[in-house]
């Protein structure tokens, strides 16, 4: 099962210290309150504020506005701004980052939600991804299964027991998807491309890219449990790397 980690706990007007072969994990709630909600709102621009409202349900709505708002107030950690003056740039793929006028140490960053559980990957000079899933029951999982794993990837799943499979599909996916979003490609790119270990008893582990072996000699893959019910991994480029858990708080 997913590996448990020791979470420090960290307040919104603390600040953190990243070294060049830190990685830093945060993870936060994004079950509205009236603190976070109101933190939130004021540090999103207008163009943030209109996206989230585009939302049809409600709780989709507050949970965008929550998320937003975190990443901000995450970001502000490290860079000497504001939150609520941090500037987003966007590659042709949408993934963000941060101005360069803004970020002198190569700030990068990435961030996953689902349901309650918002996640944040930050490291400096080196590409990074992360994913989160709730784990929950999927009526169309063999479908879900053909889309996601390649043949082998399928077969090695279907001599897992039964109690272990679906794990073993979030914990698959959730690898695959932070690589994806590691080099900026997004699951266009095919999750079958990406071969991964996602027994549960085993350590995770990127095994091939496009059949090649020597593409992920310069990965690192975390498998991250940030809270029962989730699992999430991370994808960063280099070794020997150092990671931290954070939990925030408003």
């Amino acid at each position: 099962m997913a590996i448990q980690s020791k979470w420090i706990q960290v307040h919104h007007k603390q600040v953190v210290e990243l070294s060049d072969r830190d990685v830093h994990i945060w993870r936060a709630n994004l079950q509205p309150d009236a603190i976070s909600m109101v933190r939130s709102q004021l540090v999103l621009s207008s163009a943030e504020l209109d996206k989230a409202n585009r939302q049809y349900f409600d709780r989709d709505r507050l949970r965008s506005i929550m998320a937003r708002g975190y990443l901000r107030h995450i970001m502000a950690k490290y860079l000497a701004t504001e939150a609520s003056e941090i500037r987003f740039c966007y590659t042709e793929k949408g993934k963000p980052f941060v101005d360069a006028s803004q970020n002198p140490s190569g700030l990068t960053f990435n961030i996953s939600h689902s349901a309650n559980m918002f996640v944040c990957a930050v490291a400096k000079n080196r590409q990074i991804g992360i994913d989160v899933e709730q784990i929950r029951e999927i009526r169309t999982l063999n479908g879900m299964i053909r889309i996601a794993l390649s043949t082998k990837e399928q077969a090695t799943f279907a001599l897992l027991p039964k109690q272990d499979q679906l794990f073993a599909f979030f914990n698959s996916w959730t690898s695959k998807e932070a690589y994806l979003k590691a080099v900026g490609v997004g699951i266009a790119f095919g999750l079958q491309a990406v071969e991964v270990v996602f027994d549960p008893a085993r350590a995770v582990e990127l095994l091939r890219i496009n059949g090649d072996q020597a593409q992920v000699a310069s990965w690192t893959i975390k498998r991250i449990s940030p809270r029962s019910g989730y699992i999430a991994a991370t994808v960063v480029e280099g070794r020997n790397l150092t990671f931290t858990h954070y939990h925030f708080e408003h």
